[in-house]
């Protein structure tokens, strides 16, 4: 730093020698730096040698107290969160309550702080809940919804409101304050990829009570889909309760359209996160404009390329594996076949990790290891070579992660991504006998994945767990198991869930779904409800 000042102050004495420049009146330096006492002393010597200018330098703590003192910024600029610690940031500007009421936003938001660029949707959003104080987010799995939705969240949080993450209205209901302020995030039931209709149905028929709470200090962002959107706004419009709620155009926001620019900026954050080797860098600069124009970037699959393929490819390099000639060859094919990749690590995997992962797929979002560990028991029993803890933690970072979370008293567990229980799901329904063994043995929620719909990366899947005949033969008899097992609560909602999935396939192009399935629901459903 002393260096480069040295050689400002004469370039400073060269462009005032040749008029270039008046002498100047004041010089600012600014630096990331620290600057202690005697370094600004030796920093204005130096300056001052070579002009009267009143100089003043502010070191990196100096940045970050000036951005501690005007939180606004972080709504325009918000990975300056990461400069310091986020919880220190918000423990010095937001009172302690808001913070331990928003420890979920937090939590979600500290991985994406460091990689996060303001995209067009981000700015979009901003101006949607600005004016309306509600805003949908769409668009397909990897796009970044999630992480608009929480960093709107801990922008707001530096600015004193309080951040709520809701899995469903109730949620909302219960952390409503009149008097403070509080943005709301309903994560698509929490980053799930298919239409679970459970829970679209609690958001449909509550909305219109969501929405008379919501105001310009009560903000709702919902990461959804837009079918979901419209069967509420329909559902609020049967009712009479539609007049003063705008046009669902109006509050959607698409997060799926990234400009280059967008791209680039979200590949360099990922690659400076990353802490990359000389030679990973190189790759990037060599190979930008294809990463960049590949029409199958998103954000999570440059994420997952610069923290696995890349560091790879390097090695791969080093260790003669691979020629110059052929990198670009497979950056393209890390980005564009990234599920390749993740279905070739499932199936590589023991029988005992594959059933945690599928009894996982009952226990929504977030879910307590022993409650993972008791759905794990009912499926694969005491077939298991190797105790459940040592399972999960070769499974963690790997396929889950382990998060914590206000009010659990261990860490809970939850997927990686939400691509990665899509994958599971759908290698569950292309493999037979794992496919009749979930069947046979679901519970209440197994019931509701078999016949979701909407699901994958293009909201085309329905029916992931219903195949054949057999299927149907076995899904028949389990839903009976559970009308007789279960509490009339449970059956009543398993109930709603046959009889609106029937509804819903009723309406569908016959070529997609066929008679079959709509004919075996209505009657099994009916079949319940005499028993």
């Amino acid at each position: 730093m002393l260096d480069a000042c040295r050689r400002e102050a004469n370039r400073i004495a060269h462009r005032v020698s040749q008029k270039e420049w008046d002498d100047p009146k004041h010089y600012v330096l600014l630096t990331n730096a620290p600057a202690p006492p005697d370094t600004r002393d030796e920093i204005t010597r130096l300056l001052g040698a070579q002009t009267t200018a009143h100089i003043s330098v502010l070191g990196g703590n100096d940045v970050c107290d000036l951005l501690d003192h005007n939180p606004s910024i972080a709504r325009s600029f918000p990975q300056i969160l990461g400069l310091r610690n986020l919880i220190e940031i918000l423990d010095g500007i937001v009172n302690r309550e808001a913070v331990q009421r928003s420890r979920a936003a937090i939590s979600a938001a500290t991985t994406v702080i460091p990689v996060f660029v303001p995209t067009t949707a981000y700015n979009q959003a901003w101006r949607v809940l600005a004016k309306h104080h509600f805003a949908v987010l769409e668009g397909p799995p990897e796009m970044g919804k999630t992480a608009i939705a929480w960093m709107i969240s801990v922008a707001q949080l530096a600015n004193g409101w309080q951040a709520i993450a809701c899995d469903q209205p109730e949620d909302f209901f219960r952390s409503h304050q009149h008097g403070t302020t509080q943005v709301f995030v309903a994560d698509d039931a929490f980053g799930r990829t298919e239409y679970d209709p459970t829970l679209g149905a609690k958001w449909e028929k509550q909305l219109d009570r969501v929405l008379a709470f919501v105001d310009e200090r009560h903000w709702l962002i919902w990461t959804s889909r837009r079918h979901i959107l419209e069967r509420a706004t329909r559902e609020m419009d049967l009712q009479g309760k539609a007049s003063s709620f705008p046009d669902p155009g109006a509050v959607l926001v698409n997060a799926s359209q990234l400009n280059d620019r967008e791209k680039a900026l979200i590949l360099y954050r990922h690659a400076r996160a990353a802490n990359l080797a000389a030679e990973a860098k190189q790759i990037l600069t060599n190979n930008v404009h294809m990463i960049v124009s590949d029409s199958s970037f998103t954000p999570e699959r440059i994420r997952r390329f610069v923290q696995t393929s890349l560091p790879k490819l390097v090695r791969d390099l080093r260790n003669g594996q691979l020629r110059s000639s052929d990198i670009s060859k497979e950056i393209r094919e890390a980005i564009e076949n990234p599920t390749d990749r993740m279905i070739k690590s499932f199936r590589a995997l023991p029988a005992e990790h594959k059933w945690v992962l599928i009894s996982l797929l009952e226990q929504g979002h977030l879910t307590s290891p022993n409650s993972l560990e008791e759905a794990y028991s009912r499926f694969f029993g005491g077939r298991s070579t190797l105790p459940f803890h040592q399972i999960l933690d070769e499974l963690t970072e790997a396929f889950v992660r382990t998060v914590d979370w206000p009010g659990a008293s261990r860490k809970m567990i939850e997927w990686i991504h939400p691509s990665y229980r899509d994958l599971v799901i759908g290698e569950l329904g292309d493999d037979k006998p794992m496919r009749m063994l979930f069947l046979d043995l679901m519970d209440f929620e197994g019931i509701v994945l078999a016949v979701s719909q909407a699901g994958g990366a293009r909201g085309q899947r329905q029916l992931p767990l219903l195949r054949t005949e057999s299927d149907w033969v076995v899904f028949e008899r389990r839903c009976t198991e559970i009308c007789d097992k279960k509490d009339p609560e449970t059956v009543a909602s398993l109930l709603r869930v046959l009889r609106s999935t029937a509804v819903d396939l009723k309406h569908e192009p016959r070529q997609r779904v066929g008679p079959r399935p709509r004919d075996l629901l209505r009657t099994g459903t009916f079949k319940l409800e005499q028993q």
